[in-house]
């Protein structure tokens, strides 16, 4: 087990780590067959998780090394009644017993040196959201919680489906739950017996449920069996059947030595719960990351395969513009060989000159029209043809070529060279 300083540099570097999230990031949804990618808002989150562990650890520096009971409970179940008893003290000598809590806030008192006892607001008051919200803000700090149920009513769904929370860990080795079901007192008109056969169908009733009421018990949501101690407060502080009073504080100190020092325990399970909650994150970019790995893989292939077909058709449209350019210019060699011109015609420049002269002239502008008109024939194959072995891998493409007129006025000038 680590210590907890080495814990502290840990949840410091995982606070930091949080702090670098952005605002919004992709999930991973659906299964590996047909996963996708969805825009989520984890700010919200990011922000409660950082302040619930360091609330945590601001708790843990002071509270480390004692033993915490939480009382817990619905309104008017005798929960601050009970605490007043742990603290062998009267009715509302620390915690006010009242029906109705007119304030949210926890009160806490020590038991000994090393034991401290905290009374939390009842479940489901006037204040019920505000009332919560503490409560499930204080009891994972706590070794013990010692749960408090009037034996009148069944287990409220509220506080059955408080249990089933995250908030309420399952684990013994971490925290310990004792349930007490007060006010037990209500039966004593009944014969023994019958006093004791109520009590046992309530506590059958907690651990296994009532399928028509809807409720599955207590006993498969933790993994271990919760002790339930029947209770009553009154009969206590009257000194009635004390034996009862003496199993109470056996069981709560049974509890509370079974997981005594648990904190650091319950420090690290919190940072191990909230790391492993941005597990789906780093697994998000993970499949993120694959999936850009393939599709390059693919792309870069593609793309390989497409630059083969363009350096094809382009070595083709070169070759052939190539041989229909040297075609050209033999035909208008040939032509313009049978008008060459004698000294005599040269010097004297008669009309037989001039008509030379003319033919070579037309003779070579119709072989540049037709150097040019091959130039233009080869560009736009190469355009169609490279927009045709593209069209596959972007769609339509727009193809623009270089500023034709330098190449136009080369291949003219090739022919008047001539």
């Amino acid at each position: 087990m680590a210590d907890f300083t080495t814990l502290t540099e840990i949840k410091n570097r995982l606070v930091e780590a949080l702090a670098t999230l952005p605002e919004e990031t992709i999930l991973l949804s659906g299964d590996d067959s047909s996963s996708s990618f969805a825009q989520a808002n984890i700010a919200e989150i990011v922000e409660q998780d950082v302040e619930r562990l360091e609330g945590f650890w601001g708790f843990l520096e002071s509270y480390r090394n004692l033993k915490i009971i939480a009382l817990v409970g619905m309104l008017n179940t005798g929960k601050s009644a009970i605490g007043n008893l742990l603290l062998h003290r009267g009715e509302s000598d620390i915690f006010q017993e009242a029906c109705i809590r007119e304030t949210s806030q926890a009160q806490e008192a020590k038991i000994d040196e090393e034991t401290v006892v905290v009374d939390l607001p009842g479940l489901g008051s006037v204040l019920c959201d505000e009332d919560d919200a503490i409560v499930r803000g204080i009891i994972r700090r706590a070794n013990l919680l010692l749960l408090v149920l009037d034996i009148s009513y069944p287990i409220p769904k509220h506080l059955y489906d408080f249990l089933k929370s995250s908030e309420v860990i399952k684990n013994g080795s971490l925290q310990r739950i004792v349930i007490v079901i007060n006010k037990i007192d209500c039966l004593s008109d009944l014969p023994e017996k019958a006093q004791q056969k109520q009590i046992q169908s309530y506590i059958n009733f907690l651990k296994h449920g009532n399928q028509k009421m809807e409720f599955e018990g207590i006993a498969q949501l933790f993994d271990y069996e919760i002790p339930i101690v029947p209770f009553s407060v009154m009969e206590a502080r009257r000194s009635f059947n004390t034996e009862r009073e003496r199993q109470l504080r056996r069981v709560i100190d049974n509890s509370l030595d079974a997981n005594a020092n648990t904190a650091i325990n319950r420090a690290e399970y919190d940072l191990l719960e909230v790391a492993s909650k941005y597990l789906v994150v780093i697994a998000s970019y993970a499949v993120m990351q694959q999936k850009l790995q393939d599709l390059d893989g693919r792309m870069t292939s593609a793309i390989k395969a497409v630059s083969e077909q363009i350096a094809e058709s382009f070595g083709r449209e070169v070759t052939r513009f190539s041989e229909r350019c040297a075609s050209i210019r033999e035909s208008c060699f040939r032509e313009m060989n049978g008008c060459t011109t004698d000294s005599a015609e040269r010097y004297w420049q008669g009309d037989n000159f001039k008509w030379k002269k003319e033919k070579l002239r037309k003779c070579r502008e119709r072989h540049q029209e037709q150097i040019v008109s091959e130039f233009n024939s080869f560009s736009s194959n190469l355009r169609s043809n490279i927009s045709i072995i593209t069209r596959s891998l972007f769609g339509n493409v727009s193809i623009s070529t270089p500023d034709s007129e330098a190449i136009t006025s080369a291949l003219k000038s090739s022919i008047y060279e001539i």
